[in-house]
């Protein structure tokens, strides 16, 4: 199978991703994990929340896998510590201020990348987002999922607009493709 980050690797592109480590291979061996994610997948740099048991069947019944979601990354095949900036973020906060990172890296090297962004967000466990985005989303006659949901969404589309203004603020977002599309569907409530 041949996959868009080994094509453009192979044209000389830069290639980075964020994904769920459940749409890759599962393995009990995150080193064996690495290896899928950047040989097979083509991708030369990764960020990702570890699909580890039980640490997350834990923090999805806790409902703090978003809350708590820097705590389990996993940065190119390596665990990051306590001292990572982003260990003690919102997941989706991690994810964005990645991409960003990357984004104003790759420009400043003046090297074309593919950035492969997969937001986990909206996923259950819903959980409330940090503020303003909780406080914002409030709303009479709606359940606490509903608003977690709600504020989840809010607190995405946030980030999403931290990357779009990082394109525009380094003039490139007209050389730019950017495809926004869900995995995750809709709620079910």
């Amino acid at each position: 199978m041949i996959l868009i980050a080994s094509l453009l690797l192979a044209a000389s592109s830069l290639s980075a991703c964020k994904i769920k480590k459940h749409l890759t291979v599962a393995s009990a061996n995150e080193a064996d994990a690495t290896l899928v994610l950047q040989y097979e997948h083509g991708f030369e740099h990764y960020l990702t929340q570890r699909e580890e048991q039980p640490i997350r069947g834990k923090m999805g019944r806790e409902r703090t896998l978003f809350r708590k979601g820097g705590t389990c990354l996993l940065r190119d095949g390596e665990r990051i510590g306590e001292d990572d900036p982003y260990y003690p973020m919102y997941l989706t906060d991690v994810f964005g201020d990645e991409s960003v990172r990357l984004i104003e890296k790759f420009h400043k090297d003046q090297q074309p990348f593919f950035l492969n962004l997969w937001w986990l967000t909206p996923h259950k466990p819903y959980e409330p987002a940090p503020e303003p985005h909780w406080s914002q989303t409030a709303a009479d006659g709606i359940s606490n999922d509903q608003h977690c949901y709600r504020s989840m969404m809010a607190r995405m589309d946030y980030n999403c607009g931290k990357v779009l203004y990082t394109l525009d603020k380094l003039g490139i977002a007209d050389n730019t493709i950017v495809l926004f599309l869900s995995d995750n569907g809709g709620a079910y409530e």
